[in-house]
């Protein structure tokens, strides 16, 4: 990676074309992603540079003031910037060069104009300026037209041309139109450096350590404190844009660039300003939340003097155009806002705390008569807190007493009561409590509060002044709650709603800690309670970022700056409000007060139990310990006496029973209901004994409501209440009517409890990460169990009440959303009772039945538009999918660890409960009506809130990609349904079958279109950020889903689908897709990446991509990925950019291709005019010039690159540039291969075996693209010259290439069978990648370690200990990386070798090396132990490439410059290691190893041929060689001719072997031998069978290979004398014309000389009868003349081919015959058997005028030979006719 510049914000290297500059808008963007797998360590670094630089410090602790006005010194600077002698000659200035900018003076004339009209300093009007010329592409890219598949044959870059007119642009209109642009990138500078700042500003002080920004955000914050702070700067930043006059307006809105769109800028400006406000304040809050500077008098004064000049924001004293709805809603946000800044800003637990220790120390001080020895020093007033000033508390005072009627001062004004009642006591305990005595000597700070409140109230007294303050504040505090907590139809607009705040969590934990405050200050009211549990409480929803926010939010960090005074815990307002609630003793008393009324009014304490049930433990302890009941005395209730001896004055408000009281009956059930469980009364019955106290607190009525004193369970008793509402107990009807328990949403609210309970218990949280210490139900159920029946608990009552409202959905549907969320919250502690629920329950539609899902739906939330029900659903079919992966082993099979388990306690959720038969049934029921759900969701009624759209899509996708990864992704060995994961098979089938059918129906996948076309409209907001993010996130999903489908459709080899046909259609909103965000561009590559190569693989040809896209597209698509994520880098992101582009060069698109190689675009011309191409930057060109500095790369980025680069080689060579003329990329790469070692140390580290296995690959391909280089261009003198710089820079290839080592074998051996021990029925393959998987080295490289974690984790020994399974797996996975990229590196080393080999004849250095290295790579493939069944492909690679290499080099050295004898050693060496396995090969017909070491051999002896003279042990070498291969090879060919796979060019390939130990030279002493080895092993009967059955074997008559090879091979076994006499004496001539083929070869007398059977008699059967004629001599002349005689009709047809110049055509097999058959002739009449060749009646004389006269005619005869054949017949005619002229000479 370059060093990042640190000055003027990269500017200089923009405008030499080397970088891109960064926004701060994508400068937000990246650093809101907290984790390292969405944000590269490249690009942290780049971006961490960026942020620390000088420019970018200033304008993050400047927030309030970004971008500084104009200078002296910024003219300076920018002059500098801009000078041209700044730019070297390789450096031109924008003017000179191929950027996209324009030239340097335009540059410089805009950026002055800018600054001049912005008032900002020329450097940031530079920026800005070139900002926007960065986002031309991106602008040009959305709105450029797609193509139609117009362009699907256009060749760009060739001479073809288009047509296209092109309206002129008018200037001014154009000026116009840049100044504007200008203006919005000037807006979204200054609303995104505010962001930024927050960010950082969050990341540095909260508690999450994993925050990757952490540092980066303290040296953020630390310069800001080095520089003053930035409270009042952004206190003074609001009041200047709020406050600003109509003479502040800024230059520009009266511009004359303008005119007619001045109402649209000066509307941008006001809506940018209340923007800037409301970053502002939300800067502030965080700030003042977490403070790391000091609250002081100024800061606090000049708020509250803002807010008092503007009424808490609610009017502005000047606004430029009118108030449209969109910033009505602005303006309305910033009002809400300022009232949890208000209230933050007042600092309420700290100015108590302060308070509060004022007062103990009171208490303590001596009078003033004898003062302590020293005194503290006091703390100034301006530097400490601003309660220790007396002017801030004026102001604070005077604002809020002018604005007490003002709704959103409410909070502000209740916490500054909260504030002056602890003053109020301070003053108290500091009065002397004798009127006329001093009072003790008082704290500057008591006296300071003395002097300044009081007066305040001297016209009505101190407590009243502070109850009349708050009375009307009171309501309004609580409707200001109720206004930013609840939730409201969002389909009137976004306002101010805490729920989807960023600081939301923070800002309900200021409202919470206000409301606990003020506790004594309301009346016990449902206004009041609502928003007590507004504040504190935490839906279903919420909970995964509930527990995110306690992480940050609890963790106690040391404070960068010293405050004045910290509060303890329990007083602040960090961490969980329902915590500080229950430990809070003002609002104990609510709570006391809420049970009081219990059960008669049960809904206040029902909703403060929910949202306090999150802190389970406390809650658990307040809910369980109830001490009071109270109730309505039955009519005419008359059993009780007036209590009359209470000593106070109430006597007569309490009641003595005097009988029993029964409340609630006993259930009815039969003899073996009995229980002896008394959590209530007896069947669970409630019955206060006589005797029992009662006080009455109301008596006017018909009834009396009586408080008793009776202690009980509430859980226990809501777990009753809800087995009545279930079995509609009539004799509890009117007592449950009486307390309001039989409405539905009490049940609603029971069940909303016991989920929260059961979610935050710690048996939750133990099921989540499987611990398996924790085996028993939630206290929660135990608790609400214990008053049941016998034969059902809890979760059975909630289970059946939840079936009646399934049936009946009008009745409930709160409570059936309160009942799926229950199911949801068990399915992971209790399995074993969930799913056997679904498999009985009406929810799902199952064999015909049920169906209630799909039913709810479509007849109420469809016309609603609200989808509660239908999220909550989904969420149960994601943890349902989850639940069936976590117990796919867990409860199948007998393991070690189930046996184990077995031998303890049963858990609670042991077992699933059903078969997986019925559970694949329930995930397809789910599958099914999700997929309808999916087809749908786009065009249903959102009335609510149209976030529930986001949501549903979110998670649809999801689940659906999850699925298809879960059950494709692993296992290539079983099928869908024996997979670990097979339980989700029938899910995955119908999803395919429903988006992947080539017929499909476009409503299953119209919603991925339609969400792409969403995402490219991805609103650019600064504001309401979570509902961004979840916009992007569901855009994303959706194409990730998308990416899945196309994956999954190539990895089954199903034929192309629609989907892909119409995705294809949308390439073009897929690449503006790329360009909306930048969250997008990773998913956008990955999807075009698969779509393109899957279509690759169509048997037909594959669509255009370009044409598609259409040329401005594709144009403007492509300039946008040549930026390579620049400034960034990240490498994620550019690693799938390049693999994009190796997809496209490898995939059949031809002129998409051309572009990315070649950058030939299509430029248009104004008018009408032709297109001319012109070339732009290609990508080839970034990919070679980024590879200078690839030492610098990350490696997954540089292979990647380089992989380009080899793809772009080996399909587009001709229309790549020379990579040569490339000034450093070839001596870059190579140089970098010479910097390589490959170690692998016992010390490495996981992530070091992870780049070290990157580092091989890299090498690999390295030697693949000097292979390819090589190969694609003639050989030149400059070759030679690269190649002799070359050759020194390869010793990593030559040691190292052909070596195999690192593999860990007992770790491989041990894995696989300790899984299947450990685990029965779980097999180490079972979670073994398929190539569905995208391809990675590491830690999950090939066994999906996190698949295993799901599945295994509920044993200890997975993961639970350092040395556990998932660390073996890991290292198995890391192992196999490196084996995998040593196996690539010696794959792509045989290329460069075999081109390495064209310069082995001018280089003895090369041949030798190469020599050496065919040694090594046969040595190890005898010395590297690696495993043959894993190995195998790798071992035959090497003898092949082993093979490759020294044919090369024989053929182009030659066989006199080469010594091959070193590797015949080592290469029968490897032969004759295991005979036996030769043998074996040889039999079985695999001799896919040993083949290239026989054709090692065989060169190896040729070679060997020139040598005048041999040893004696290279000849007994031979021999063994001989006796191995031919003697014993030789028969085990022939035996297994008849089995498949029988190879018959392995016989061939003997022969030649045989052949060749024939020409070497003084080894004659060895064929005494041989021929007993062939005598021995019958090797020589084995070869006539083998002629004499090959019309038996393949080829048959017709095309006798066996007989040819057989015959050949008597032929060279007849050359060796001593074999010729056995062969003589086996009769081997009788044995050949006894058989079939020697009568199918009599009768072929009209056969074409090219035929195999005229080769057969040609160059086999005639030249052996002459070698054993000549050998033997007489004693075989009989047998010949036999043989002759029997073939007389072949000898008759060849002696007539030459007669009368009848010879048409001359072939070199009928010469070779001729020559044979004449010398045949020759040396029977010297032994004197010419009368035996007259009795075969051949015109010999007729014969040899003919050959004669064609002698005689050269040119004639050269008409009649084939091309190259002319000397080599001409000399054998000559023979011929030598012979048979002189054949009764002896001497011939």
């Amino acid at each position: 990676m370059a060093p990042v510049s640190t000055t003027s914000d990269l500017i200089d290297e923009a405008l030499k074309n080397k970088t891109t500059l960064p926004s701060w808008h994508s400068i937000y963007t990246r650093i809101t992603s907290n984790s390292t797998s969405t944000c590269s360590h490249t690009a942290i670094s780049r971006i961490t540079s960026f942020v620390l630089s000088p420019t970018a410090l200033y304008s993050l602790t400047h927030p309030h003031a970004p971008f500084p006005a104009p200078s002296a010194s910024s003219k300076q600077e920018f002059d500098k910037l801009t000078a041209p002698i700044n730019f070297s000659a390789d450096e031109p200035p924008p003017e000179n060069n191929s950027s996209t900018l324009p030239s340097l003076a335009e540059l410089k004339d805009a950026a002055l104009q800018l600054s001049r009209a912005l008032k900002v300093s020329e450097v940031i009007a530079l920026r800005i300026v070139l900002l926007e010329h960065q986002n031309r592409t991106k602008k040009e890219l959305l709105v450029a037209p797609g193509g139609e598949g117009e362009f699907a044959s256009a060749q760009i870059g060739l001479e073809k041309t288009f047509r296209m007119t092109v309206k002129e642009e008018d200037p001014k209109e154009k000026e116009r139109k840049i100044f504007m642009d200008q203006l919005h990138v000037y807006f979204e500078e200054r609303r995104y450096v505010i962001k930024a700042s927050t960010v950082l500003y969050r990341a540095a002080v909260s508690g999450a350590k994993k925050s990757i920004w952490r540092d980066v955000g303290r040296q953020v914050i630390e310069e800001a404190l080095n520089k003053g702070g930035m409270l009042a700067n952004l206190v003074e930043g609001i009041q200047s844009r709020w406050l600003a006059g109509k003479n502040e307006a800024p230059a520009w809105l009266k511009d004359p660039l303008l005119d007619d769109k001045g109402d649209k800028v000066v509307w941008s400006w006001e809506k940018q300003t209340f923007l800037e406000v409301i970053h502002l304040q939300q800067t502030l809050f965080l700030q003042l939340y977490r403070p790391v500077e000091e609250i002081t008098a100024r800061v606090v004064k000049a708020w509250f003097e803002l807010l008092q000049k503007t009424g808490f924001l609610t009017h502005r004293y000047y606004q430029p155009v009118g108030m449209d709805a969109q910033l009505r809603e602005l303006h309305a946000y910033s009002q809400n806002l300022t009232t949890v800044v208000s209230l933050t800003m007042l600092q309420l637990p700290r100015c108590e705390h302060v308070i509060d220790e004022e007062l103990k120390s009171a208490g303590s001080t001596t009078s003033s008569a004898t003062p302590p020895a020293q005194e503290p020093e006091p703390i100034p007033a301006s530097k400490g807190l601003y309660i220790r000033d007396a002017g801030a508390l004026q102001s604070i005072w005077q604002c809020l007493q002018v604005l007490a009627h003002i709704k959103v001062a409410g909070p502000t004004i209740m916490g500054f009561c909260v504030i002056l009642n602890a003053i109020q006591s301070l003053l108290a305990a500091a009065r002397s409590p004798f009127d006329d005595e001093p009072g003790p000597r008082q704290s500057p700070f008591v006296e300071m509060l003395q002097a300044t409140v009081p007066p305040w109230f001297s016209s009505t007294g101190y407590p009243n002044g502070i109850k009349k303050l708050a009375t009307p504040a009171a309501p309004n505090m609580l409707q200001a709650y109720q206004s930013m907590l609840e939730a409201a139809d969002q389909t009137a607009g976004p306002r101010f709603y805490l729920r989807m705040e960023e600081e939301g969590w923070r800002m309900r934990n200021v409202l919470a800690h206000l409301i606990r405050r003020t506790t004594y200050l309301f009346s016990f009211s449902t206004p009041f309670i609502v928003a007590i549990v507004l504040s504190h409480d935490v839906t279903y929803d919420e909970f995964p970022e509930f527990r995110n926010h306690l992480d940050e939010d609890l963790e106690q960090e040391k404070q960068i700056a010293i405050l004045d005074s910290i509060p303890p815990p329990e007083e602040d307002w960090y961490g969980s409000p329902a915590a500080k609630f229950l430990a809070d003793p003002i609002t104990e008393k609510l709570i006391q007060r809420a049970m009081a009324r219990f059960p008669h009014e049960p809904q206040p304490l029902l909703l403060l139990a929910r949202s306090l049930a999150t802190e389970n433990e406390a809650a658990l302890a307040m809910i369980t310990q109830m001490t009071s009941y109270t109730a309505a005395l039955p009519l005419g209730y008359q059993e009780y006496n007036i209590a009359t001896e209470m000593e106070d004055d109430n006597s007569d408000s309490h009641i003595v029973l005097t009988d029993d009281l029964m409340l609630l009956a006993p259930r009815e059930g039969g003899i073996f209901d009995h229980t002896d469980n008394d959590a209530l009364g007896p069947a669970g019955s409630v019955i206060i004994p006589k005797g029992t106290m009662g006080f009455v607190s109301s008596g006017s009525g018909s009834r009396m409501i009586v408080k008793f004193d009776y202690d009980f369970n509430l859980l226990t008793f809501l777990g009753r209440i809800l087995e009545c509402l279930l079995l509609r107990e009539g004799a509890n009807a009117k007592a449950l009517q009486a307390t309001r328990l039989d409405m539905p949403d009490t049940a609603t609210e029971v069940v909303l409890l016991l989920t929260t309970l059961v979610t935050t218990s710690p048996e939750a949280r133990a099921a989540l990460v499987r611990d398996p210490s924790q085996d028993r139900f939630p206290r929660a159920l135990e608790d609400a169990s214990d008053a049941l029946s016998r034969n059902r608990d809890i979760i059975s009552i909630i289970f059946d009440l939840l079936d009646e409202a399934l049936n009946n959905p009008c009745d409930g549907e709160s409570f059936i959303v309160a009942g799926i969320q229950f199911l949801a919250a068990l399915i992971h502690i209790v399995p074993g009772r969930v799913w056997p629920y679904l498999a009985r329950s009406s929810l799902l539609e199952r064999k015909g039945r049920g169906g209630a899902l799909s039913k709810i739906i479509s007849a109420t939330e469809v016309v609603k538009g609200s989808y509660v029900f239908s999220l909550a659903c989904l969420d149960l079919y994601e943890r349902a999918v989850e639940e069936a992966v976590r117990s796919a082993a867990q409860y199948k099979g007998k393991s070690k660890a189930v046996s184990l388990a077995s031998s303890r306690k049963p858990s609670a959720g042991a077992g699933i409960g059903v078969t997986d038969t019925v559970q694949r049934e329930i995930i397809l029921g789910f599958t099914r009506t999700a997929v309808d759900i999916w087809e749908s969701f786009q065009s249903f009624k959102y009335a609510i809130d149209m976030v529930q759209k986001y949501h549903i899509g979110t998670r649809l996708a999801r689940i659906f990609r999850n699925i298809l990864g879960l059950v494709y992704g692993v296992d290539t060995e079983s099928k869908s349904a024996d997979k670990l994961t097979g339980v989700l098979a029938l899910g995955a089938e119908h999803i395919v079958n429903v988006f992947l059918s080539p017929e499909g129906s476009r409503m299953a996948f119209e919603p991925i279109l339609v969400t792409i076309q969403d995402g490219v409209a991805t609103p650019e907001s600064s504001l309401w950020v979570k509902n961004l993010n979840i916009w992007i996130t569901y855009v994303t999903e959706a194409v990730n889903f998308g990416d899945m489908l196309v994956r999954v459709r190539s990895y089954l080899n199903l034929a192309p689908s629609q989907f892909e046909i119409d995705l294809y259609k949308s390439t073009a909103t897929l690449t503006k897709l790329y360009g909306a965000h930048e969250r997008y561009k990773k998913c956008v590559l990955e999807l075009l990446t698969s779509l393109i190569k899957a279509s690759g693989s169509y048997s037909e040809e594959p669509p255009s991509l370009l044409g598609f896209l259409g040329s401005q597209c594709a144009n403007h698509f492509v300039t946008l990925l040549s930026t390579v994520d620049r400034p960034y880098q990240d490498v994620a992101i550019e690693t799938r950019i390049w693999e994009f582009v190796t997809a496209v060069v490898s995939n059949k698109q031809q002129g998409m291709s051309i572009l990315l190689l070649r950058g030939e675009t299509l430029r248009q011309s104004n008018g009408a005019s032709i297109a001319q191409p012109q070339k732009k930057r290609s990508m080839l060109s970034v990919c070679l010039d980024g590879l200078e500095e690839i030492g610098r790369l990350p490696v997954e980025k540089a292979l990647a690159m380089l992989e380009m680069v080899s793809t772009a080689q080996n399909f587009w060579s001709l229309a790549m540039d020379d990579l040569g003329k490339h000034p450093k990329f070839l001596n870059t790469i190579t140089n970098h291969v010479q910097s390589i070692t490959i170690e692998f140390l016992p010390a490495d580290s996981s992530e070091i075996m992870t780049q070290k296995a990157y580092t091989i690959a890299v090498a690999g391909v390295i030697a693949r693209i000097l292979a390819l280089y090589f190969h694609s261009r003639r050989p030149s003198e400059k070759d030679m010259e690269f190649f002799h710089k070359l050759l020194p820079k390869l010793e990593l290839y030559f040691k190292r290439a052909v070596q195999i080592t690192g593999y860990r074998p007992s770790l491989h051996a041990h894995l696989a069978k300790n899984f299947e021990e450990k685990w029965g029925g779980v097999k180490l393959s079972q979670i073994k990648k398929t190539r569905l998987a995208r391809r990675e080295y590491g830690i999950d490289a090939m066994y999906d370690v996190e698949l295993g974690s799901k599945v295994l984790g509920f044993d200890p020994g997975w993961d639970r200990r350092p040395d556990g399974y998932r660390s073996e797996v890991e290292q198995a996975n890391i192992n196999l990386s490196l084996i995998q990229t040593q196996v690539d590196l010696s794959q792509a080393w045989e290329l460069l070798a075999m081109e390495l080999c064209h310069f082995a004849k001018t280089s003895k250095e090369l041949r030798d090396r190469l020599l050496k290295n065919v040694e090594t790579c046969l040595n190890e493939n005898l010395s590297s132990g690696l495993p043959e069944n894993i190995f195998h492909h790798i071992i035959v690679r090497r003898g092949e490439f082993a093979f490759v290499v020294v044919s090369n080099l024989y053929n182009i050295v030659g066989s006199q410059d080469i010594d091959l004898s070193g590797i015949f050693s080592v290469a029968w060496k490897c032969i004759n290691s295991s005979e036996t396995a030769f043998h074996d090969a040889l039999s079985s017909g695999n001799m896919d190893y040993y083949r290239p070491l026989l054709r090692i051999i065989y060169f190896c002896l040729l070679s060997a041929a020139q040598k005048p003279k041999h040893s004696t042990e290279f000849a007994y070498q031979v021999l063994d060689l001989l006796n191995v291969v031919v003697a014993k090879g030789f028969k085990d060919l022939a035996s297994s001719a008849h089995t498949p796979g029988c190879c018959p060019q392995d016989i061939a390939l003997v022969t030649a072997i045989l052949q060749a130990s024939q020409r070497l030279k003084g080894i004659d002493e060895i064929h005494n031998a041989l021929s007993t080895h062939l005598d021995v092993n019958g090797t020589m009967s084995a070869a006539t069978t083998l002629f004499s059955w090959s019309d038996n074997l393949p080829g048959g008559l017709e095309d006798p290979v066996y007989g040819e090879l057989a015959a050949l091979f008597l032929l060279e076994l007849s050359a060796l004398p001593i074999v010729a006499e056995q062969l003589a004496a086996d009769n081997a001539l009788d044995h050949i014309m006894s058989s079939t083929l020697a009568q199918r070869l009599r009768d072929a007398t009209d056969t074409d000389p090219t035929s195999r059977l005229y080769s057969i008699w040609s160059r086999a059967l005639l030249p052996l009868a002459l070698n054993l004629l000549a050998t033997i001599g007489p004693n075989i002349g009989r047998e010949v003349l036999n043989f002759l005689s029997f073939f007389q009709p072949l000898l008759e047809v060849s002696a007539q081919r030459w007669e009368n110049q009848k010879c048409t055509i001359v072939l070199l097999t009928s010469v070779e015959e001729a020559v044979a058959m004449s010398m045949i002739w020759a040396v029977v009449k010297r032994l004197g058997g010419g009368e035996g060749l007259k009795a075969l009646n051949i015109d010999v004389a007729a014969m040899c005028a003919g050959v004669q006269y064609l002698l005689q005619h050269p040119s004639y005869l050269k008409t009649l030979c084939v091309d190259g054949e002319f000397e080599k017949s001409r000399a054998g005619l000559e023979t011929v006719a030598s012979l048979l002229q002189n054949g009764d000479d002896d001497e011939q």
